[in-house]
C-alpha cells in the first residue's frame, strides 16, 4: 500500500476519532514480516493499526490459566515506518527499547508509532459464521471484545448525558493501572518476534484492559 494511501486513510481515521468515534484496530497476527521464517528479516509493520488515531489491538491467551500474549494465530506489533512514535506513547516506547537495547537493530524503525496499544483475548473463541459455530484466534477476533466493551462504556456515558468516548489512546497511557500487565508469552514466533517485556510491549501493549476499572474513570 502506498505511503500517501494509507496517509490519506490514516487521516480520514483522525476525523472519525475528533467527532468522537473510537476506532478500533486489529494489531495483525502474523507476527513481523518474516514470521514464518527464522532468518530475521525486515519487519514490516501492518495498517491501520500503525495509524497514530487508530486503538491498536493485539492478542492474549489464557489457555495456561495465566494471560500471555496469543501464540498461535496471534498478535502482530511493531514500528510504523511513516508515523512518529506519538507524545502519547513516547515514554512506553523508550522505556521497552531500553530494555531490548540492540535486539533487531536495523531491521525496524525505532522512532516510528509502536503497536498494538492494549491486547485482549484473541484465542479459542468461538464464533458464529454462515450457519456454524468455530473457533478463531488472533487480533482481529480481540477487537469486537474491546469495541464491546467501549460501546457499553458509552452507553452508560449516554444514560448521565456525556459525550462519546472518542480518542482514547492517550487517556490508557496516562492511566496504565486500569490495565493488565501481560508479562509472559512469546507471540507468534519466538525467534522472529519482539520479545514480551513488563509495561508496554509491541505484543501486547499496555495490557488487557479491567472493565470495571475503565468504567471508574470513563464513565
Amino acid at each position: 500500500m502506498a505511503d500517501n494511501l494509507i496517509s490519506t486513510i490514516c487521516e480520514a481515521i483522525q476525523q472519525y476519532v475528533t467527532r468522537g468515534g473510537t476506532f478500533v484496530a486489529a494489531a495483525g497476527d502474523a507476527a513481523v514480516s518474516s514470521a514464518q521464517s527464522p532468518s530475521c528479516t525486515t519487519f514490516q509493520p501492518f495498517f491501520p493499526g500503525t495509524c497514530p488515531w487508530a486503538l491498536a489491538v493485539g492478542a492474549t491467551d489464557w489457555s495456561s490459566g495465566t494471560e500471555v500474549a496469543a501464540a498461535v494465530d496471534g498478535s502482530s506489533g511493531g514500528f510504523s515506518n511513516i508515523f512518529p512514535v506519538q507524545d502519547y506513547q513516547a515514554n512506553a516506547v523508550t522505556g521497552y527499547l531500553d530494555q531490548i537495547g540492540d535486539l533487531y537493530a536495523g531491521l525496524y524503525n525505532k522512532t516510528g508509532r509502536g503497536f498494538p496499544d492494549i491486547a485482549v483475548v484473541g484465542s479459542n473463541l468461538q464464533g458464529h459464521n454462515q450457519g456454524s459455530f468455530t473457533n478463531g484466534n488472533g487480533s482481529p477476533v480481540s477487537v469486537p471484545i474491546v469495541a464491546a466493551m467501549i460501546s457499553g462504556l458509552n452507553q452508560q456515558r449516554a444514560n448521565e448525558g456525556k459525550p462519546s468516548l472518542g480518542f482514547l489512546n492517550p487517556l490508557l497511557y496516562e492511566n496504565k493501572d486500569i490495565l493488565n500487565d501481560i508479562t509472559q508469552g512469546s507471540g507468534i514466533n519466538p525467534e522472529c518476534n519482539f520479545p514480551v517485556k513488563s509495561g508496554w510491549d509491541p505484543i501486547t501493549g499496555l495490557g488487557s484492559p479491567h472493565f470495571d476499572k475503565l468504567a471508574s474513570i470513563l464513565v
